[in-house]
């Protein structure tokens, strides 16, 4: 048995069946053999122990099992459960033993390890093949692994069901046989048979494989094989083999829709032993309608129904009665649609009318006697319209006429049936007096700068009556008739007028283009790039009218609010150590014509260096120019000077410049008088230019010869719009090379000039204006420190000039 131990060398072992280790052990004390075998202490000392275990494992030989199958029984219509089974066994000497063996099933030809089925006898199968082996439930040894194959027998049914047409409407006689696989016993089957094309749908009307006195109709019938349980159904028509009359209605199938209270209806006359009858089925809320009948000659049947009086459907239906066979009669209908013409109602006015604006909106259906009743309004008819007619709401019957203009109107009100005959109407003529119209004036500015705030809006209307304003876009509000501005934008300003009980809303809509205002900053430099300390800036439109001037400190120059357009700009040094700088036009220039246009459409930076006053030694003289520039009396020009006729003009540059204009030798710029002057000028010939923007150079341009006998000249210019339109120039001779044999002191004086040094004969000395006229004489004598009182003479600068010797004069500024 498992587990002992035998000492033999040829050795029969008696084992349970199943699967086991056979070990053959060289015995070593007992000291290698594997548990659980234990071997007596005894030793071979001559032997070697290294490898002294074998071992092999034992497998016995299957049993062979036996195996029977019955196949499954299946019927053609799908109906069966698969009924196929397979049974399993060991045949020991002739005798089938099931009883100490485990059978284990499995579908398919392979083994798992979870079986589908347990037990000798698998039942329920269906096609195919199934796999099965046993275990000795002793030993536990197994069995061969044996395969059967289960096949479907399909068992079919056919059958066919032979028909008798019914030809009785009284008692009627079809009938319906069936027979199966071409007549097998009838009692190897049972029947139901059904009305109808379904089992169970209709009544049950036999349990025979025949059924007779069959009406025309459907039939099914359930057969079932006794032995099998297979089932077939089968269905047929029994058709209707009786002869009916005829009855036929002119037209049927056509139904009748009138709204005529009498109808006609002609059918087919009943034929001989044949009766026909006419009558009404159905007719609205089941009111009986008065019928006549006329069978004409048994040729035609005519029905007349007549006063029909309610709306709705009438079925009328022609029978005709076979007299022979009550059963046997046809009959054919149709439908009559009467509806009773609606009535659109009587006027409780004349229909025709005068209204209005004050009658507006108008409700047509007061016209009307009686409720509405469902009808709606057109417009049919406008005169004298010109386009504008009222707005009507068909369905409720307003009429708006606040849009229409005088002119007559015709109105229709229509009530209409659900049939296309039933349709009444009505007409009113309508008269309208339309308020009248009204026109604005508005005619704004087309552009406004946004500075130019609160802008006074002006609007007449054709009625005299006060017009309105409103802002309808862009940025800007209204106050009263005030537009301001909050930002420069395309405003649309509507002008408008409401109107009143004569008169239409009337309106008019302007577009103001809105410029905006920007700030214009710089950095005025001088030419060693330090800022221009003090300084007069002045902005001009290209067309040369001043914009702006300011003065600025510390280089930095600022003009706010500045509007939207095309400027140059003007710097003028002002103040101490400025003798080295010229008045510049941005950028670096001396004259406005060749100024840098400045686009100004937002805020805008400028750097601005100012252009450098030189003076060669070349260019310097003895001589001096004294001038003025004055406003002249006529045209006159607001971008020049705002200043009165006969004023002098400020801050005006005067250039002198060679006899050919190429070269600029002195700048000067007219003060608050419109004065100015230039000194140490060498003689030549030259010209006087002021720079005026907007003015040609040409008129503005002076000739001026000067020699070293004009030691200095005085002059007054006359400027309008045109330009220099008259010059007075006063010149003082004088010789260059004279010598003044004293000196005077102080000079400037404010009223006592004092003489030193004259050692000549006595003589007289005459005091000059400017315009050369003396002013006072007084005589000169040589004496120490000699008086002249100027005190009575005005400010200005006068001239001393000596009666004796060579021509000559000596300049004196009395404060």
């Amino acid at each position: 048995g498992a587990g002992e131990v035998k000492s033999v060398v040829n050795l029969i072992v008696e084992g349970p069946g199943a699967e086991f280790t056979l070990y053959a052990v060289l015995n070593d004390n007992g000291s290698t053999t594997p548990a659980p075998i234990s071997l007596p202490n005894t030793e071979f000392l001559e032997c070697d122990y290294t490898n002294n275990i074998i071992s092999k494992d034992i497998k016995p030989i299957p049993f062979a099992l036996s195996t029977e199958v019955t196949n499954s029984m299946m019927c053609s219509s799908g109906s069966t459960s698969p009924n196929g089974s397979a049974r399993a066994f060991r045949l020991v000497e002739g005798t089938e033993i099931t009883a100490n063996y485990e059978f284990f099933w499995f579908n398919g030809t392979s083994v798992d390890s979870t079986p589908d089925f347990t037990g000798s006898v698998y039942t329920g199968l269906s096609a195919g093949v199934y796999t099965v082996f046993a275990t000795d439930k002793l030993v536990g040894c197994n069995s061969d692994t044996m395969q059967v194959t289960i096949v479907d027998n399909i068992i079919t049914m056919d059958a066919g069901i032979t028909v008798m047409g019914n030809s009785n409407c009284l008692i009627p006689n079809g009938q319906l046989s069936v027979n199966v696989n071409d007549g097998e016993p009838v009692n190897n089957y049972t029947y139901e048979w059904y009305e109808g094309n379904t089992i169970g749908g209709g009544l049950q009307i036999s349990n025979s494989y025949i059924a007779n006195g069959l009406p025309s109709g459907a039939y099914t019938v359930l057969i079932t094989d006794k032995s099998t349980g297979c089932q077939l159904i089968e269905s047929a028509e029994v058709p209707d083999e009786t002869i009916n009359p005829d009855a036929t209605i002119a037209d049927a199938g056509i139904d009748i829709e009138t709204c005529i209270a009498n109808v006609t209806m002609v059918a087919n006359a009943a034929g001989e032993n044949e009766t026909g009858t006419w009558s009404i089925i159905s007719s609205p809320e089941g009111i009986a309608t008065p019928a006549n009948f006329d069978n004409d000659n048994n040729e035609t049947a005519i029905f007349n129904i007549t006063d029909l009086s309610v709306s709705g459907d009438y079925i009328v239906r022609w029978t005709i009665t076979d007299d022979e066979n009550s059963c046997s009669e046809t009959f054919d209908e149709i439908t009559v649609t009467y509806e009773v013409t609606p009535k659109a109602g009587i006027f409780n006015a004349t229909p025709s009318l005068r209204l209005t604006f004050e009658d507006s909106p108008f409700d047509l259906f007061s016209l009307l006697n009686g409720e509405d009743n469902g009808g709606t309004w057109s417009l049919s008819f406008a005169e004298n319209n010109n386009g504008q007619v009222p707005n009507l709401e068909e369905a409720t019957g307003i009429v708006d006429f606040s849009a229409a203009t005088t002119g007559s109107y015709e109105f229709t009100y229509t009530i209409e049936g659900a049939l296309e005959c039933a349709v009444d109407s009505e007409i009113v003529m309508i008269n309208f007096k339309a308020k009248e119209d009204q026109t604005i004036s508005f005619d704004p500015p087309t552009i406004l700068y946004q500075d130019q705030f609160p802008f006074t809006l002006e609007a007449t209307s054709s009625s005299n009556l006060p017009v309105q304003f409103e802002v309808t876009s862009g940025s800007a509000i209204i106050y009263g008739n005030q537009l301001v501005f909050t930002n420069a934008s395309e405003v649309v300003v509507k002008a408008f007028q409401e109107g009143n009980d004569t008169l239409h809303y009337a309106e008019v809509e302007k577009t103001i283009t809105v410029l905006g205002v920007y700030d214009l900053s710089a950095n005025i430099m001088r030419p060693d790039d330090s800022p221009l300390q003090e300084g007069l800036a002045k902005i001009f439109n290209l067309e040369g009218g001043i914009y702006s001037s300011q003065k600025f400190t510390g280089g930095n120059l600022t003009f706010k609010d500045i509007r939207t357009g095309e400027y140059i700009l003007q710097i003028i040094p002002l103040g101490a150590n400025t003798s080295d700088v010229s008045p510049t036009y941005y950028t670096n220039a001396y004259f406005n014509n060749e100024a840098s246009i400045i686009n100004l459409s937002s805020d805008l930076s400028l750097n601005m260096l100012m252009k450098i006053k030189v003076v060669t030694p070349d260019e310097i003289g003895s001589g001096q120019i004294n001038g003025k520039v004055v406003k002249s009396e006529g045209p006159s020009n607001a971008g020049i000077s705002s200043r009165n006729s006969s004023e002098g003009m400020s801050e005006l540059i005067v250039y002198l410049m060679d006899e050919h204009a190429d070269n600029i030798l002195r700048t000067a710029v007219t003060d608050d008088l419109g004065s100015f002057s230039m000194s140490e000028i060498p003689g030549g010939n030259y010209q006087l230019v002021i720079d005026i923007p907007g003015f040609e150079h040409s008129s503005t341009s002076i000739d001026l010869p000067y020699d070293e006998q004009n030691l200095e000249v005085d002059l007054v210019i006359y400027i309008n719009a045109e330009g220099v339109v008259d010059v007075e120039i006063n010149t003082i001779l004088g010789n260059n090379k004279s010598d003044f044999p004293f000196n005077i002191f102080p000079n400037p004086t404010n009223g006592i000039l004092f003489i030193d040094g004259y050692e000549g004969p006595e003589q007289e000395v005459a005091i000059l204006s400017v315009t050369g006229s003396i002013v006072k004489t007084v005589i000169l004598s040589p004496q120490v420190n000699q008086q002249i009182d100027l005190s009575e003479l005005n400010k200005g600068i006068y001239y001393l000039m000596p009666s004796k010797g060579k021509p000559r004069m000596m300049k004196v500024v009395k404060n």
